[in-house]
């Protein structure tokens, strides 16, 4: 006997308590924030659009903001090399949840390079170059200027 519309609702909803925590667990696990939503059974199911949910949880992710205070750009034809160190290799590898976005910023802070790590982290080159502020060389990620987006504040 399949029941009354609430009696299916209410056993899909104790059935997705299982995939909504095995799904959390997953992402916390890949260190990202997970807050799981709370569920409220509707009274009545005349009521159920009152109850609709808006997802079953809010995950954070990491969004790097970087300013480079000797660059002035607004877009790629202005920008004056072929790629955008992203960070310090040992810094971006020694990470266990990355960021999903990198915004570096001009020295007036009106107009950011938006990386998209997923999009691009396959094409990032390595560089060895002079650290000015810490006075070594060190490695950095690079990526091409091609495959990034410039966005005004």
């Amino acid at each position: 006997m399949i029941g009354t519309p609430d009696d299916v609702f209410l056993k899909m909803l104790e059935d997705s308590k299982a995939a909504v925590l095995v799904t959390a667990q997953l992402i916390a696990d890949k260190g990202h924030p997970v807050t799981i939503q709370p569920t409220f059974v509707r009274p009545n199911f005349e009521d159920r659009k009152m109850f609709s949910d808006g997802g079953d949880m809010l995950v954070s992710y990491i969004v790097e903001a970087k300013q480079r205070p000797k660059l002035s750009f607004t877009n790629k034809d202005d920008f004056p090399y072929d790629t955008i160190i992203v960070e310090k290799k040992h810094i971006y590898d020694s990470r266990i949840a990355k960021p999903i976005y990198y915004y570096i910023w001009n020295k007036d802070l009106t107009y950011a390079i938006k990386i998209s790590v997923h999009n691009t982290r396959q094409e990032w080159i390595i560089t060895n170059r002079l650290n000015s502020l810490e006075n070594r060389r060190m490695d950095f990620y690079e990526c091409p200027i091609d495959l990034v987006e410039f966005v005004e504040r």
